[in-house]
């Protein structure tokens, strides 16, 4: 990543936007979750977007104005059961987000996080965890298009929010009714669990 800012800025001389959009997902009960798991989960959904505000924020921060996107989650709002390991490192990406917005009020600089439900893209595919392979099978799914939302749908919120300075930007249906439940009722996901262990 560091060696990527420069590589970006001999490509095209400057750089006014950064989306740390790299991610992965990992499901099933925290107790089951390896070591090795959470550690490569925490390294490229964390570490990740970590290296991409550290190094590219100099160059950002010399510009009239610049703008971060953090891809966090739906489950960056609400922590969901069998998602511990996921929504540990969303909600991590959604508080530096929030962080660094207060830092670089003033600066030109602005930080959105991104809040999705589904999306149709490959992370199901490398999905990790006891409910890894469950999780696979649902991108796999003939339906899956239809349920989950298309990369290009998101994207387009994606530039309103970098256009309208938004601090957060929730994208979907299954995100909005999750936002609301966690506004609503907040510190109640034993309800959420309790209907997981039921019907899951």
């Amino acid at each position: 990543m560091q060696a990527l800012v420069q590589e970006v800025l001999d490509f095209h001389g400057d750089a006014h936007i950064l989306v740390n959009n790299a991610g992965v997902t990992s499901a099933g009960r925290f107790t089951e979750e390896t070591i090795d798991d959470l550690r490569w989960i925490i390294d490229i959904n964390v570490w990740g977007v970590v290296y991409g505000c550290r190094f590219f924020l100099p160059v950002l921060e010399r510009q009239d104005e610049a703008h971060i996107v953090n891809l966090s989650s739906m489950v960056g709002l609400l922590g969901l059961p069998h998602n511990g390991a996921y929504a540990l490192t969303k909600g991590a990406v959604r508080a530096l987000s929030e962080s660094l917005r207060g830092e670089l009020r003033g600066t030109g600089v602005g930080v959105t996080s991104v809040h999705p439900g589904a999306i149709h893209t490959a992370i199901t595919s490398s999905a990790r965890g006891a409910d890894g392979e469950r999780i696979a099978r649902m991108g796999e799914m003939r339906l899956a298009s239809v349920v989950m939302r298309p990369p290009e749908a998101v994207a387009a919120r994606i530039v309103k929010a970098i256009e309208k300075d938004r601090a957060r930007m929730i994208v979907g249906p299954d995100a909005r009714v999750l936002d609301t439940f966690a506004r609503l009722v907040p510190g109640r996901s034993g309800l959420l669990g309790r209907a997981i262990n039921r019907f899951g």
